[in-house]
C-alpha cells in the first residue's frame, strides 16, 4: 500500500503540552504571558526578546495548527475550484449534444480525474469542498428565478450534491489512475 508512505511518527516531550507559565507546584509564576498582551504591549517580548519560529512547536496550539494545516490545503482548494470552474464551463458549453447540466457534471468529473492524476498528495476534503460550491453556485445560477421564489434549494442541494459526487468519483479514479502508472510491474 503506497498510501502509508505519508505517516507519520512524532517524538515529543509530554511536559512541553503544560502551561510553561505553571512552576514544580502548579502555582503560576509568570503572570506576563497571560496578561501582557491585554493593551497591546507584550511585557514577555520586551524581557526576553523576540520570539522564533521554533518556539511554537510544543504546546497545544502548535498541535492544533499543525493538525488544521494538514486538513486543509487553501492553494488544493484555489487550485481544484478553478479547474472545476474551467472544465465544468468548458463541458457544458462545448459539447452540443449533452444538456448544459450533464455536461457541467461531466466537466466536474473529468476536473476531478486530472487533479487526481496530477497529485502526489490526498486532498479529498479540498476536492469535496470545491466541487460543492461550484456545484450549489452553478445550480443557483441556472435557476435563480425558482429560487427566489423559494423552490430552488432542493434544487441547489441536489445540485452540490451531484457535483460533489462527481468530483470525488473523478480525484479517486485519477488517483486510482496514477497509482497504476507509477507502480513497479
Amino acid at each position: 500500500m503506497a498510501e502509508r508512505t505519508d505517516q507519520r511518527t512524532r517524538d515529543r516531550d509530554v511536559s512541553a503540552d503544560l502551561d510553561p507559565t505553571l512552576d514544580e507546584t502548579g502555582v503560576q509564576s509568570d503572570f506576563s504571558s497571560e496578561f501582557g498582551t491585554e493593551f497591546g504591549s507584550d511585557v514577555g517580548a520586551v524581557e526576553e526578546g523576540p520570539a522564533t519560529q521554533t518556539d511554537s512547536g510544543g504546546g497545544i496550539r502548535g498541535r492544533i495548527s499543525d493538525r488544521l494545516g494538514s486538513l486543509f490545503s487553501v492553494e488544493a482548494f484555489t487550485l481544484t475550484l478553478v479547474l472545476t470552474v474551467v472544465f465544468s464551463f468548458l463541458a457544458g458549453g462545448f459539447i452540443p449534444i449533452l444538456p448544459d447540466n450533464i455536461g457541467g457534471l461531466l466537466g466536474v468529473l473529468g476536473a476531478g480525474f486530472a487533479l487526481g492524476a496530477g497529485s502526489s498528495e490526498r486532498h479529498y476534503f479540498e476536492v469535496v469542498t470545491a466541487t460543492l460550491f461550484t456545484g450549489a453556485i452553478t445550480a443557483l445560477l441556472s435557476n435563480l428565478t425558482l429560487t427566489l421564489l423559494g423552490v430552488g434549494a432542493p434544487m441547489i442541494a441536489l445540485g452540490a450534491g451531484a457535483s460533489a459526487l462527481a468530483g470525488v468519483a473523478g480525484y479517486y479514479f485519477g488517483r486510482d489512475f496514477r497509482s497504476g502508472l507509477t507502480k513497479e510491474i
